[in-house]
C-alpha cells in the first residue's frame, strides 16, 4: 500500500521599484497541505530606485569607531546624511550644511552602521561603529 507524501509547493513573489528591472524585494515560500511557509528573502538595499548612482566624490569620516559625534568632510556639499543599521532601518538624518559635517551621534546605541552621503548626482557609502 502507498502513502501518499504531500509535495511541497514553491512559490515566488516579488517586488520592484518603477523605474527597475530588478527586483527589490524577493520572497520564496513553500506550501505543504495549504500552510505556507517562508524559505527565502532577498532584499537588495540599495538607492538606485531613487535614480542615484555609486558617486566617486572623495569622503573622509573620523574617529572610527565614533563616540559623541561623526566628523565628514566631502570633496563637494552634500544634500543629506543617513545612518542606517545593519538591518537597514534608518535612524538619523541630517541636511548638508557644509563640506565639514559634525553629525551628533550620542543617541545611537552601540553597533555597526552605515552613513549614506547623499549627493544631488549620486551616493557614497561608509562603515562605521558606534
Amino acid at each position: 500500500m502507498w502513502i501518499p507524501i504531500p509535495v511541497p509547493l514553491t512559490h515566488e513573489y516579488e517586488w520592484r521599484s518603477t523605474s527597475d528591472k530588478e527586483s527589490v524585494m524577493k520572497i520564496r515560500t513553500n506550501e505543504i497541505l495549504g500552510n505556507e511557509t517562508v524559505t527565502a528573502i532577498e532584499y537588495r538595499d540599495n538607492f538606485n530606485g531613487l535614480g542615484l548612482n555609486e558617486s566617486e566624490l572623495e569622503v573622509a569620516f573620523y574617529p572610527n569607531p565614533v563616540v559623541n559625534e561623526l566628523h565628514v568632510s566631502t570633496e563637494e556639499k552634500a544634500e543629506n546624511f543617513v545612518i542606517v543599521d545593519q538591518s537597514g532601518r534608518i535612524w538619523k538624518q541630517v541636511s548638508g550644511l557644509s563640506k565639514d559635517q559634525v553629525i551628533d551621534v550620542s543617541d545611537l546605541a552601540s553597533g555597526a552602521y552605515s552613513l549614506v552621503v547623499l549627493f544631488s548626482n549620486g551616493y557614497t557609502t561608509l562603515k562605521f561603529m558606534k
